[in-house]
């Protein structure tokens, strides 16, 4: 299988893509290929011999592509894009659209082997002249096989249905930048160190099948910033009536403005039945007719409905964000390249996006992406009353709290060759680009693919969280996020050890089989990546092994290359046939077959040993010589071990003798401190300010502090005897007339707290005299 899908990868480039139904698909700038990967193992070399897989080849005709960049087939199979250069102007992009099974059912079980198909422009009005303008995305929509969108690097991302390319369904102008240069203007440095005034998108993700999810689109910007946008509904595609209602049940506490949008759009878009539930690509009127009229079919019908060809006329969608918060955006100038949108169950949503200096970011999301308008009105194309083409102008309003939380930080170890250095170009050519595959197995696993390896990231988190969330019994705040085991990240494949690096990559499997990764290499060689399976990473060369497993493998290796030869032993040659007759000496037949037998050891065990006879007498004859280079090798390591061991005794030596003279010298300069500070000398102009004018003022203020003194303690003293004679004279007049009232508790507390100040006031001058005395000492 996998030998059929490379065929063409020797002349042209080739990439890789995977729908639904574990069907894969590589595709050139003029063909491609289709094989099922549904029964696929681990071993593709035994897959290959074990079973012929069915494939299919189509030859594209007349695609005018020079060089392939982009691939996206629908969810069934039945369709696919392509994006390139042009053959007619390499500035130029080219966009196809093919019909992979024009309507004969699923491709693989069509007759032919190899078909033509043809190639049909999208949009060619736009790429066609639009130099420079190039394709940063394209991916199918997961709710209709009919819509793909496109991200350009003019900040546009558009939505186009199968039906009608000539023009973008729906076209969302995403003013993201917040500074932008007209006419003759230049932007300066500042203007570049400026990240807002720079920023553009450069990847998106569908939200998921769930809520207003299903119409939300996600976008990462240059600076890792992340918006959504909301709602974004594909023409004429389905949904149940049971979702719609979900629907209006989730925006009731919304404020009033926003509900009374949000209700005027589902009035438009959301408001009739589906004719066919089973597929939208035909008009409602010819469902109908194809549909017989009974009441299982009547309720069937009511219970889908159809999106309409929808515009308000003063509102628009608007790009939320950023979600992680205007404070929490990371500033050190790494680019991101990618974004990835996941859901576990119903309740936990995550993203993950991809750096160009090889880090993921994992995110949580903490609340509900619900509709956000803007107030601008939308261009609209329509034929008659129905809308055709709607271009919108949609610029950033700031979500009310932070709906997106970092957790993790991975780094896959960018090799230095190429990672991208901060420079103010900031155009996808400069970026090393970094994709993100979702597993589609596990909703909590994806693949990072890099040009020189690919690792399976695991998000373990998620699982509890969505348990959590989904739990009856309350867990506290839902804003408060619990310490979980973190993101892992495995190493599936690496080019450096092949010297080969990633041309393509693309998941395989499904949610009934075990996901995968298969990844092409520069040699056009496939690899079957598979999660917890892939081959443990090499040891560490920095780490030196053991000592006996480092003895055992020189002992192996010396053994090998002596006594190779002779290691293997004689020649397996077929001994002589067995004729089945009597043998012996007596007859001929034992005579030939004793002969025969002869020639067989001569040619196996008589030659050998011959041979190992020779090789070992020249070995005898070496070892001596080996020996002796042995011993020499030896006794120049003995006398280096013995020139290291002097040279640490001298060391030694010389670092106690450093340590002695060091500390002698810190005793010398104690010694000569305190002689210095005890000997007599002149006075500096500091000490003699001092002297003059300080010193007096100092003796002052210690007359002042002792007169204060004494005077407090006069005014304690006689204060203490007033206190003594008025608790002697109550207690004289309380024993003399029992009736009367005697001093308060409360005002002798009053007095005893007062002396206990003044006591403390003159401590506090007894200390400073203290000082003041001795000071004057010292300068005496």
């Amino acid at each position: 299988m996998f030998a059929q899908l490379v065929a063409t990868a020797g002349r042209t480039s080739q990439l890789l893509s995977c729908d639904d139904h574990g069907r894969l698909y590589a595709a050139t700038t003029d063909t491609i290929r289709c094989a099922d990967t549904r029964n696929m193992s681990t071993d593709l070399q035994r897959d290959q011999k074990a079973k012929e897989f069915s494939t299919k080849e189509l030859h594209v005709q007349k695609s005018g592509l020079k060089t392939l960049t982009g691939l996206a087939t629908s969810r069934d199979g039945s369709y696919a894009v392509l994006a390139g250069t042009s053959t007619l102007d390499a500035d130029c992009i080219t966009l196809l659209f093919i019909d992979l099974t024009e309507g004969k059912g699923p491709l693989l079980k069509q007759s032919a082997s190899s078909e033509n198909r043809k190639a049909y422009p999208v949009h060619p009005d736009l790429f066609c002249h639009r130099p420079g303008l190039r394709v940063l995305q394209v991916t199918w929509h997961p709710g209709s096989d009919l819509h793909f969108a496109v991200l350009t690097t003019d900040n546009c991302w558009r939505l186009y249905h199968a039906d009608k390319l000539a023009e973008p369904e729906q076209t969302f102008e995403l003013q993201t930048s917040t500074k932008r240069p007209f006419g003759m203007h230049f932007m300066d440095d500042d203007d570049f160190n400026d990240t807002e005034s720079l920023r553009h998108a450069v990847g998106f993700a569908f939200g998921p099948a769930y809520g207003w999810e299903r119409f939300t689109v996600l976008f990462v910007c240059s600076d890792r910033s992340l918006f959504f946008l909301c709602p974004v509904a594909p023409f004429h595609a389905t949904i149940s009536s049971s979702a719609v209602a979900q629907l209006l049940h989730s925006i009731r506490d919304q404020p009033d403005a926003v509900q009374s949008t949000t209700h005027a759009w589902l009035s438009q878009a959301l408001s009739k039945p589906a004719g066919r539930a089973t597929s939208f690509s035909a008009s409602p009127a010819q469902a109908d007719s194809q549909q017989p009229d009974n009441p299982s079919v009547s309720a069937l019908k009511q219970s889908i409905i159809r999106v309409q060809p929808h515009a308000l006329d003063n509102h628009v969608p608007a790009l939320c964000g950023p979600l992680q918060g205007s404070d929490n955006l990371p500033g050190d100038g790494d680019l991101a390249t990618s974004i990835l949108a996941t859901r576990y169950g119903d309740t936990c949503s995550a993203v993950v996006i991809g750096t160009s200096s090889g880090q993921v970011e994992t995110y949580v999301v903490a609340g509900n992406m619900t509709p956000t308008w803007a107030q601008a009105s939308p261009a609209c194309h329509t034929e008659g009353r129905h809308y055709v083409a709607i271009l919108s102008e949609v610029y950033i309003v700031p979500p009310a709290k932070t709906l997106c939380r970092l957790r993790d930080i991975l780094d896959l170890h960018l090799p230095p060759h190429t990672q991208h250095q901060g420079s103010s170009s900031h155009s996808p050519a400069a970026v090393q680009k970094l994709w993100l595959h979702p597993d589609l197995s596990a909703p909590d696993r994806c693949y990072a693919v890099q040009s020189h390896g690919a690792h399976a990231i695991t998000l373990p988190w998620l699982p509890v969280l969505c348990h959590r969330l989904s739990s009856t019994v309350p867990h506290g705040d839902q804003d408060d996020l619990p310490e979980l085991l973190p993101a892992a990240a495995e190493l599936l494949w690496q080019g450096s050890q092949t010297g080969q690096s990633v041309m393509s990559a693309a998941p395989v499997g499904g949610t009934m089989a075990a996901g995968a990764l298969l990844v092409f290499d520069s040699a056009s060689q496939p690899h079957c990546l598979w999660p917890n399976r892939a081959p443990t990473a090499p040891e560490d060369v920095d780490s030196p092994p053991s000592s006996s497993a480092q003895y055992d493998a020189d002992v192996s290796r010396a053994s090998n290359a002596l006594f190779g030869a002779i290691l293997q032993g004689p020649k397996l040659l077929a001994p002589p046939a067995d004729r089945q007759t009597p043998t012996g000496t007596g007859n001929p037949e034992g005579q030939k077959l004793l002969t025969d037998w002869i020639g067989h050891l001569r040619q196996t065990h008589v030659e050998f040993a011959h041979v190992a006879h020779h090789d070992l007498m020249h070995i005898l004859q070496e070892l001596p010589r080996l020996a002796a280079e042995q011993e020499q090798k030896y006794e120049e390591l003995a006398a280096k071990l013995m020139d290291l061991q002097a040279g640490q005794q001298k060391t030694e030596a010389r670092l106690e003798r450093a340590t002695k003279l060091n500390t002698n010298i810190q005793e010398r300069l104690k010694i000569l401190g305190d002689l210095h500070w005890r000997l007599l000398h002149a006075l500096n102009a500091a000490e003699e300010v001092f002297r003059d004018k300080e010193l007096p003022e100092m003796e002052e203020q210690a007359k002042s502090m002792r007169k204060q003194i004494k005077a407090m303690q006069a005014r304690a003293a006689e204060s203490i005897k007033q206190a003594d004679q008025e608790n002697a004279q109550a207690l004289n007049e309380s024993s003399a007339s029992p009736n009367r009232a005697c001093v308060p508790p409360q005002q002798l507390g009053k007095m005893r707290r007062v002396l206990e100040v003044q006591e403390e006031g003159i401590i506090k001058c007894k200390q400073k005299l203290v000082l003041l005395l001795s000071a004057m000492n010292i300068t005496e």
